[in-house]
């Protein structure tokens, strides 16, 4: 095993090597540009290394090797570990792809959002439990009110084998503990220009999961020079994800003023602004438009990433000109996420946020 893991490092990290100088075109010896190569390779650093490992690996072959076009080839995609990274770079080269290709990468984001998606629940779950109150059960509850696992084991005996599928007699849910006019509304404001990407899947996520809790008012909406809002969409996070067009400038001016077009109740709104804070545009009325949603009540921070990829690159003058308006501003982790949220929701102050987004 030591000897099958060295050999697929020596394929990578040949260059490394006192005993093999750095070949003139940067690529491993006998690595060439062969697809089925290639692919073997990254099925044997799978079997070999731990999932977190196998991601800095892949990384490295895409930079050093010189595959990145080959990622497009269904061989080389089928051998791939997937990971956030990985999918949101491969989200900006899905037109390149050819069909077969494409139909193996969604199925690795269905099978990567789904595996998040039960991993961030429970962190939802555990970070609001207390404070989204749901009111007395109902066997009529609305669509998006459903207790899901409740219903199935409760209709599990209607199971029809033939069909392979669930008859539903019975609905198990709750009532909305509050009109829709009361409802408490976040509004995600997610940058999706190219230093983002990771942020935008994550905020995608945690979006789809709050907008099905009955409690909270979700909206999502992403920007680059341009304003796209995806509130209708979050039921269906990989749709999102390959409707995106990631990449191009950034106007977070222009963002904020499709923000103040959808506030309704200013007391009951939270607005979380995703970004580097790179304003491509007016800076001044970026500022301008900051003032005016803080003016009507409106409760602002400012997530530098929602990433694990350590300390964001921002601007440290915009960023400081917010902290002086009172608007705190850090970098989150996704798993701090929801305590963040749970905090909002408690009313708890400004001040102890970046305390709790850095905790653990």
């Amino acid at each position: 095993q030591d000897k099958e893991k060295d050999k697929a490092l020596t394929e990578l990290y040949r260059d490394r090597l006192k005993a093999h100088p750095k070949k003139k075109h940067g690529g491993a010896k006998g690595s060439g540009r062969g697809g089925i190569r290639i692919a073997r390779w990254l099925g044997d650093i799978q079997l070999h290394f731990p999932p977190n490992v196998v991601s800095i690996l892949q990384k490295d072959a895409i930079e050093r090797l010189g595959i990145k076009e080959m990622l497009l080839e269904p061989e080389i995609l089928s051998s791939l570990k997937a990971d956030v990274k990985l999918v949101m770079e491969l989200l900006a080269l899905q037109k390149l792809m050819p069909e077969r290709s494409r139909d193996i990468f969604r199925q690795m984001v269905i099978d990567l959002v789904e595996e998040l998606r039960q991993l961030l629940a429970l962190r939802v779950q555990e970070g609001l439990m207390g404070v989204l109150k749901r009111s007395e059960p109902t066997l009529r509850p609305r669509f998006g009110d459903i207790h899901w696992q409740k219903t199935i084991l409760k209709n599990l005996s209607n199971y029809q084998k033939e069909y392979s599928g669930l008859v539903v007699e019975q609905l198990h849910g709750h009532r909305r503990s509050r009109k829709e006019h009361e409802l408490e509304r976040i509004i995600l404001a997610v940058d999706q220009s190219g230093s983002m990407e990771t942020s935008v899947l994550y905020a995608s996520i945690y979006g789809s999961i709050l907008a099905s809790l009955p409690a909270l008012d979700i909206r999502l909406i992403t920007f680059n020079d341009q304003v796209f809002d995806l509130t209708d969409q979050l039921e269906d996070p990989v749709s999102l994800l390959f409707g995106m067009q990631l990449g191009g400038g950034t106007s977070i001016q222009n963002a904020l003023c499709y923000v103040e077009e959808v506030v309704v109740q200013p007391e009951k709104t939270h607005v979380i602004l995703i970004t580097d804070l790179m304003e491509g545009g007016s800076v001044d009325g970026m500022f301008q438009r900051v003032r005016s949603l803080c003016r009507s009540g409106v409760q602002m921070i400012c997530l530098l990433s929602l990433n694990d990829e350590g300390a964001p690159s921002y601007s440290v003058s915009n960023a400081q000109k917010l902290l002086s308006l009172g608007i705190p501003v850090f970098a989150c982790s996704p798993d701090r996420f929801p305590s963040l949220i749970a905090h909002l929701l408690n009313g708890g102050e400004l001040s102890e946020l970046s305390t709790i987004a850095s905790e653990g």
